[in-house]
């Protein structure tokens, strides 16, 4: 009888192991947030792109956190995040950019056909720890989108 309560025990156990894993809700992760000295330093690997973009982002309402903790999906969470507060908003056709580091990242979106912008900037080289900022921007003309993305999918 105790083995089968142990092969029971363990077949449920491999089961919740092999279970599909999802994204943290993006309000679940503890993310603080930090000063706009935080969003202007990240921001700053990016000012030659955005010049050649002709996007102009505002450092002044920029939200910036940081994620100190060990979630490995903290980072699906900040992304979660990004669109859930700038909803209606669509990624670029071309959206990510490099910094020279190659652990600071950029994603930009906006809303179709107009030339309102937000803009995600994060730094990974710690990751699963990481900052990041979000911003509110406008560009010199429409900018092409790709198709949106809703919160929690891939």
């Amino acid at each position: 009888m105790k083995s089968r309560v142990l092969q029971l025990w363990g077949s449920i156990f491999l089961l919740a192991a092999c279970a599909p894993q999802t994204a943290p809700s993006p309000y679940s992760i503890p993310f603080v947030e930090t000063s706009t000295e935080t969003a202007t330093t990240l921001l700053l690997a990016f000012k030659n792109t955005l010049r050649t973009l002709e996007i102009t982002l505002d450092t002044q309402t920029a939200k910036a956190y940081k994620y100190e903790g060990t979630n490995d999906k903290a980072f699906l969470a900040a992304i979660d995040r990004f669109y859930l507060e700038n909803p209606g908003f669509c990624p670029l056709e071309k959206a990510f950019y490099y910094a020279d580091n190659k652990t600071t990242l950029m994603t930009l979106a906006a809303k179709p056909n107009t030339t309102e912008i937000r803009a995600f900037i994060y730094d990974l080289a710690q990751r699963p720890k990481l900052s990041f900022a979000f911003y509110q921007g406008n560009s010199k003309t429409p900018l092409k989108t790709a198709p949106c993305r809703q919160a929690g999918t891939p």
